[in-house]
């Protein structure tokens, strides 16, 4: 009897709360719809980023492009699209290296750099100059034009005359001056064609029984000239000749010169 009463009491409350989550429970299945739209938006969304990318291509589009670092490639004709992970990078370009065996001589037909250079001459003039030393030193500009100075020194010659007396002569000549030239390098061969300017000097020495009377004479002088260089491959030794007209300005004779010369750029 108490448990017909308790199950008589306790069904109406169960109905009730049926009731109530019936009416609180969604028309459609819990989730379907909203993970739908979900579905939907999220695709619409990728159509649009693929379009966007497919519009940096240009028209047309290529099939394949870098985005960002990425590369893109498009697999059909749809917009469907494939980025992939790998970035790829440019080799960088070094520049070229010069060949090993590469001469200043080759510097020098370039133009490149600028250098001093120094020089000793060794050779013989005509017209009673006889056989000569002395030296140069220049400087070359990117140019490449040259500039320098030179000092030379003749022996001459000495005449001895005896009779009623002795008699010596002794006649030498020496000469300061400046030069300008074109530096042309062919190979490992240097060529400057220049022109000088300078002071001829002529000293004559007179000595007749014991006694000796000195004079110098002195005159302007100009000379065209030609130097040909051969410079040794990485290094800045060369050797070469030198050959030059003397034509002084007064009383001397004009004079052809030939030296030898060896020496160092820096």
């Amino acid at each position: 009897m108490n448990f017909r009463r308790t199950v008589l009491f306790a069904l109406p409350l169960l109905l009730s709360s049926s009731v109530a989550l019936a009416q609180e429970a969604p028309s459609s299945p819990t989730g379907v719809t909203k993970k739908d739209d979900k579905k939907v938006d999220t695709k619409k969304k990728d159509k649009k980023d693929q379009k966007a990318i497919l519009e940096q291509k240009g028209e047309g589009g290529s099939e394949s492009t870098t985005i960002l670092g990425k590369k893109v490639e498009n697999k059909d004709s749809d917009l469907d699209v494939s980025v992939s992970e790998t970035q790829t990078t440019s080799a960088e370009q070094t520049p070229p290296r010069r060949d090993v065996i590469e001469s200043r001589a080759e510097e020098v037909r370039e133009g490149e750099g600028k250098r001093w250079s120094v020089a000793p001459l060794l050779g013989y003039g005509t017209a009673d100059l006889k056989f000569g030393m002395g030296a140069r030193a220049g400087y070359t500009f990117e140019t490449p034009v040259y500039v320098g100075g030179t000092f030379l020194y003749h022996f001459g010659n000495s005449n001895l005359v005896t009779g009623t007396g002795v008699t010596e002569s002794d006649r030498r000549f020496y000469y300061p001056a400046v030069e300008a030239g074109y530096d042309i390098g062919v190979g490992p061969v240097l060529v400057r064609p220049y022109g000088g300017m300078g002071v001829l000097f002529a000293r004559t020495s007179v000595t007749a029984n014991g006694i000796s009377e000195t004079s110098t004479d002195k005159q302007l002088m100009i000379y065209p000239g030609a130097t040909a260089q051969f410079i040794f491959p990485n290094s800045p030794l060369f050797v070469g000749g030198d050959m030059r007209l003397l034509l002084p300005l007064e009383g001397e004779s004009a004079a052809f010169s030939l030296f030898a010369t060896a020496g160092l750029t820096m």
